[in-house]
């Protein structure tokens, strides 16, 4: 089921994203993120010297100072700040001038597009994120990195998908994700973009996948325009299907490009880019306005359709194809490039006899204008037990070019000859490129284990359970199934910025202990509903990426973890790659359970306000304050100002403390403000109510 079967609504556009950027240490290692604090050994060692006592005036300045940079790629001038420092991390999808839009509907599997005389086309589709506090307008969707200077830990914050038109939001429909859910993102593919026309630059060669779940119930809504489309009234019908949980989008994004505002349009180069944003920066706070943000804008197109039993609610299921090869790509004006596809999803329809392919993150574009790389014909091979190989279909390229990947986002139908359905369900499916000799660009994991939480934060102390979801083929699995749990570490490790590959964790540098999996193995023995669940605790703060590694039991013995995994796949030898890997991005929070006895022993000590002030800034505001400055400019807080803190206190306790840990209000929008730290928040709290009466006892009972 899921995307992958009919009906299917599809939309194209543009994506916004406004990530702060001078916490990811990408030129100038501004942030400790392993203890959530600025890289106070880095800010001495500049000029002037910065410290905790003279960051406030200082650090801002330096950060929006242009330096000097030389890379790999080129040498420059651009501030520590980098390109977005007044950055609130939003993401929408629409940007200054254009809107995301329903682009077609798909009733049935053979059928037409639908697109002339249904309202449901040209309507506007969005993401938003939960309303204020005492409000009811939404906030924006919330970009957060588990691991703030890495490139694969990304998750996509969001209450709901809406689609309407100028008017009326949810005109159409509105859709809720569940509470504690979010968007995960998966298939990052460094190479998804081969850039021959050298336009694209940072993430703009990247793409990713992303996927959320709606439930059926009272937050998913048909709008008053629902009646007049029947695109919508099928989905709307289908959702009333036995089996059916709710509504799933999924999404591509890529080409990601920057500097795209008009006061950029005649800089040449990056120092003239950043030479004219710290222009404009300068100009801003002089004249006492909000800094301009300077948000990246990315290409995207996406699909929506039905969430049913057994699929996880944010990564793509089905039959999963991952690449085995890289292969040579001949490109604009007799250039080539060697590189891997991206992986693909799968799910063979047995009545209607068609295969449905998702490659909305596999075939690679050229360069800038979006045009697809020519792999000429795709042939759809199934392996069947005895090794027989039999050509089920072949995608021609203007089935997966440009055109027809924007229309339908991707996705292919393949219609099948009766006799092939049972193969297919019984075999392996591989893709194959025959541009000049034939060659396996995708093979099917017979038995894939996947996360539903991508992303996880665990405190000092705390035990996470995970939920890991095993498919044989793309179903529920049939035999029993080991999970083999191998941690990995970036490499350099932090606060180096952007690690290039994970390194296998040893015993003496294992940032998290697995609980109840002997030698990091779990079992799935009995099918069930095709899960087990596993259980961790932090040995100390840091990043570790747990990767799955499922094997049948018996024969052959399994293949053990490799001992590096790679961004990109380079040889036969190093398959598992950031692109292809299953695996869930873990935050070690810092560990400060001591830091609310530290401030109640000082208050013990020397019940003074001031020095109360002192240490709460110090050891829980100041970074924010001076690395996220877009709350003070664009939100109002100072987080700097004693008496700004103390007269929003309550309102800071609710957004640091009392909301969800996934609300896209929720502070900070890092998610790296310790347990520790948070109750240091409300123990201040309690001492400003009290109006500074409360003894050391009366704040923590059996001091």
């Amino acid at each position: 089921m899921s995307v992958l079967s009919v009906p299917r609504i599809y939309f194209k556009g543009q994506a916004s994203w406004n990530p702060a950027t001078a916490n990811n240490n990408d030129q100038w290692m501004t942030f400790d993120t392993v203890k959530a604090e600025l890289d106070w050994g880095f800010l001495g060692s500049q000029h002037p010297p910065i410290s905790a006592e003279n960051a406030g005036a200082r650090f801002p300045l330096w950060a929006r100072t242009l330096q000097h940079y030389s890379g790999p790629d080129g040498r420059w001038y651009q501030p520590p700040a980098e390109w977005n420092y007044y950055g609130g991390n939003e993401v929408a999808l629409h940007t200054r001038r254009t809107q995301t839009m329903v682009t077609g509907a798909q009733l049935t599997y053979g059928g037409t597009d639908r697109a002339d005389g249904d309202p449901l086309i040209g309507s506007y589709v969005e993401i938003v994120g939960d309303p204020y506090p005492g409000t009811t307008f939404p906030t924006a969707a919330r970009l957060v990195d588990v691991n703030p200077n890495s490139f694969w830990s990304t998750c996509l914050l969001l209450r709901s998908l809406q689609i309407g038109d100028e008017r009326s939001p949810t005109a159409f429909l509105h859709a809720d994700v569940a509470p504690g859910a979010y968007m995960g993102s998966q298939w990052l593919n460094l190479r998804r973009n081969l850039n021959a026309d050298h336009q694209l630059e940072i993430a703009g060669v990247g793409g990713s996948v992303m996927q959320a779940c709606m439930p059926k119930g009272d937050s998913l809504r048909f709008g008053r325009m629902c009646d007049r489309s029947p695109s919508l009234q099928g989905l709307a019908a289908a959702l009333r299907r036995p089996g059916v949980k709710g509504l799933m989008v999924r999404l591509s994004a890529y080409m990601t490009r920057y500097f795209t505002a008009e006061e950029f349009a005649d800089c040449k180069g990056k120092t003239e880019k950043y030479t004219r944003l710290v222009q404009l920066w300068d100009a801003d706070l002089h004249s006492g306005r909000a800094p301009t943000q300077n948000p990246a804008v990315s290409s995207v197109v996406g699909t929506i359709g039905l969430w049913c039993d057994g699929e996880l609610a944010s990564s793509a299921g089905g039959r999963y194809l991952a690449p085995m090869a890289r292969i040579a790509m001949s490109l604009p004006e007799g250039q080539t490039a060697d590189a891997a596809l991206g992986p693909a999803v799968a799910e063979v329809h047995q009545e209607e006899a068609v295969l449905s392919l998702d490659m909305g993150g596999t075939v690679p574009e050229c360069d800038s204008s979006g045009r697809k790389v020519d792999l000429g014909p795709l042939e759809v091979v199934v392996v069947e037990g005895s090794g027989r190989a039999t050509t089920v279909a072949t995608l021609a390229p203007e089935d997966y070019d440009r055109a027809r990947y924007e229309k339908r986002a991707g996705i292919v139908d393949v219609d099948l000859r009766d006799d092939d359905v049972p193969k297919i369900v019984n075999g392996t499916l591989r893709l194959v490129a025959r541009a000049s000799e034939a060659v396996v660009a995708l093979e099917e994991m017979s038995v894939t284990a996947e996360a539903e939480s991508r992303c996880v934060w665990v405190e000092e102390g705390e035990v996470v359970g995970l939920r890991v979801h095993v498919r044989q083929n793309g179903a529920l699995p049939t035999d029993t199934v080991h999970v083999r749990l191998a941690q990995y570490l970036p490499d350099p490790p932090p606060p180096c910025p952007n690690p290039q590959s994970w390194v296998l964790a040893s015993r003496e540098t294992a940032v998290l202990a697995f609980l109840g999996a002997p030698d990091d193995v779990v079992t799935l023995a009995e099918p069930g509903d095709g899960s087990v669940e596993i259980r961790f605790r932090s040995l100390r703060p840091g990043f570790a990426t747990i990767a799955f590694f499922p094997h049948r039991d018996g024969p052959p013995p399994p293949v053990p973890p490799p001992s590096r995994v790679l961004p990109m796949l380079l040889d036969q030898t190093h398959r598992v790659t950031m692109t292809s890997a299953s695996f869930c991005s873990v935050r070690a929070m810092p560990f400060d359970n001591d830091l609310p006895r530290r401030f109640a022993r000082q208050w013990e000590e020397r019940p003074d306000p001031s020095a109360a002030w002192d240490f709460v800034y110090k050891n829980v505001l100041a970074l924010y304050q001076l690395l996220y400055p877009a709350m003070l400019h664009f939100g109002g807080l100072d987080l700097g100002d004693r008496r700004a803190v103390e007269r929003n206190i309550n309102r800071i306790l609710e957004l640091t403390c009392e909301v969800e840990p996934t609300s896209t209000v929720r502070m900070p929008v890092t998610r790296d403000l310790s347990a520790g730290k948070r109750a240091v928040l409300r123990l201040y709290a309690q001492l400003v109510r009290s109006d500074w009466q409360l003894t050391a006892l009366e704040l923590v009972p059996g001091l």
